[in-house]
C-alpha cells in the first residue's frame, strides 16, 4: 500500500503557531528538501531511511520544515502520510 503526504500534495493545510511568537509558521515543505542540490529529486523512501527520523518510514510520516516569518524560529513537524484509501475519503 502505498502512502503520501496530504500536507506535499495539498490535500491538507495546517496551522503551526510559533513556540516563541505565538505567530502563525510557513510549512516550508519536506525537510528532506533542503539536504542538498539534489535531494528533492530523490526517491522519498530512499532518503526517508537517512533522514534522522528513527521509523518515519515505518509510521509513514513526513518530516516538514516551518519557519516563523516573523521571528525566524525553525521547527520540523512529523506530519502523518495517508493511504491512498485514507486521501480518498477524505476529498
Amino acid at each position: 500500500m502505498e502512502y503520501e503526504c496530504p500536507l506535499c500534495n495539498g490535500l491538507k493545510n495546517i496551522e503551526v503557531h510559533c513556540p516563541e511568537c505565538h505567530r502563525l509558521m510557513a510549512d516550508m515543505g519536506r525537510i528532506h528538501d533542503y539536504y542538498d542540490d539534489y535531494s528533492p529529486y530523490e526517491p522519498i523512501e530512499e532518503i526517508k531511511l537517512a533522514d534522522g527520523f528513527p521509523d518515519n518510514t515505518k509510521t509513514h510520516q513526513c518530516p516538514h520544515l516551518f519557519i516563523c516569518v516573523e521571528c525566524d524560529t525553525k521547527e520540523v513537524r512529523l506530519i502523518s502520510e495517508w493511504s491512498e484509501e485514507e486521501a480518498l475519503r477524505k476529498e
